[in-house]
């Protein structure tokens, strides 16, 4: 029988052998066969082709290396991108990088936090970072890692899958709120404790420090800034545009400014402090000045200047989130809106509680009703 005329050797991936015939097909990405006696029919090969990839195979199960990989590539546009990505990676490298991703269980990711208590931090850049002796991951910083693994999980396992780190249970659980700000006196003698002029030179760590402290923007977002994003030397009041980026979108924003930020942002204008910078330079002036104040090493972060312009804010509003919000540039109803105004509720309501007076309904005069003595002679 020739090819022509045999309707074996018609259907797709049949091929004749010594011994009968062979069919063959490629199952995601691996080629599967199997052999039959010369007496096989046309529709039996068919079938046998046809339920090679019925789900009778063993479906390829993705690795979480691989997951990852497809997350990171929907968030390139996120600001913590970079973080998220390390934080994948440090959970990756203990999880196991070919292990697939429907496998970990909550019993995994406690093992995981446990492995986290007991790591030092690093600290310094690239190559020359060191674990510091004595120290381990604060509460904070685990959360941190946590929250982001967690959104990956979310996003990557099937639908109607239980998430391992919402059902772990190490998961440290969060500090109260805590009041972080200092008052705005103390911020203006940190600032002015700061050099002024650097190798003869301005200093350009002290312009971007009274631009943290009197704006509220923290160090990304003075990065971002361009010059058609202020309006502080032409006519009428001083605004910005404020850009927050979330995913693949950009909301943009126009806020007024108070005076005091105005000034700083005209300083920062006329000293061209556009564009990154090194972190550690403005830490560094920061922490120095903060200890010349009074305030003992450590305990003033340059991140305080953003949280004591918003405590601030929250403390002259009497604790309106939308302003602060505003001020903030968060979106309406954050939850980090809340972080911030939450520590200053006890101070608020205790205000509200001494000036809420009700006044004293005065009393009714005293009715003396005499006796009527109609009709009676005394």
């Amino acid at each position: 029988m020739s090819r022509n005329t045999d309707e074996r050797l018609q259907v797709p991936g049949v091929r004749q052998t010594k011994s009968g015939y062979e069919v063959a097909r490629m199952v995601r990405g691996s080629r599967k066969s199997k052999s039959f006696p010369a007496d096989v029919t046309a529709a039996e090969l068919r079938a046998a082709r046809e339920a090679m990839d019925d789900g009778q195979t063993t479906p390829v199960k993705q690795s979480i290396a691989m997951s990852a990989m497809e997350y990171l590539k929907t968030i390139t546009t996120k600001p913590t991108y970079a973080q998220v990505a390390r934080h994948l990676e440090l959970a990756i490298a203990f999880l196991g990088r070919d292990r697939a991703i429907g496998s970990i269980t909550p019993t995994n990711i406690d093992e995981l936090i446990d492995h986290w208590k007991q790591t030092a931090p690093l600290f310094g850049h690239h190559t020359r970072k060191q674990a510091v002796k004595g120290r381990t991951l604060d509460d904070e910083t685990i959360r941190k890692r946590l929250g982001n693994l967690q959104r990956f999980f979310s996003a990557k396992l099937a639908a109607g899958a239980g998430n391992p780190v919402a059902d772990c249970h190490e998961r440290p659980a969060p500090k109260p709120p805590a009041e972080h700000g200092i008052p705005m006196l103390d911020v203006a003698k940190i600032i002015d404790a700061m050099p002024d002029y650097n190798r003869g030179r301005t200093s350009l760590s002290k312009v971007r420090a009274r631009v943290m402290a009197f704006t509220g923007l923290d160090p990304a977002e003075i990065k971002r800034m361009k010059p058609t994003d202020l309006s502080v030397n032409g006519p009428g009041k001083p605004t910005m545009k404020y850009a927050r980026m979330k995913g693949k979108k950009t909301a943009i924003t126009t806020k007024r400014l108070t005076p005091a930020g105005a000034d700083a942002l005209r300083r920062f204008v006329a000293a061209g402090a556009w564009g990154e910078y090194n972190h550690s330079c403005v830490w560094d002036a920061i922490r120095r000045a903060a200890v010349t104040v009074g305030y003992p090493l450590g305990t003033f972060r340059p991140k305080d200047f953003r949280h004591s312009f918003l405590t601030e804010i929250c403390r002259l509003t009497n604790g309106n989130e939308a302003i602060v919000a505003r001020f903030a540039g968060h979106a309406p109803g954050s939850r980090m809106t809340h972080r911030y105004t939450l520590a200053m509720h006890e101070q608020i309501d205790q205000d509200v509680a001494d000036r809420f007076v009700v006044p004293s309904l005065p009393q009714p005069a005293t009715v003396l009703r005499m006796a009527k003595t109609k009709g009676r002679k005394s």
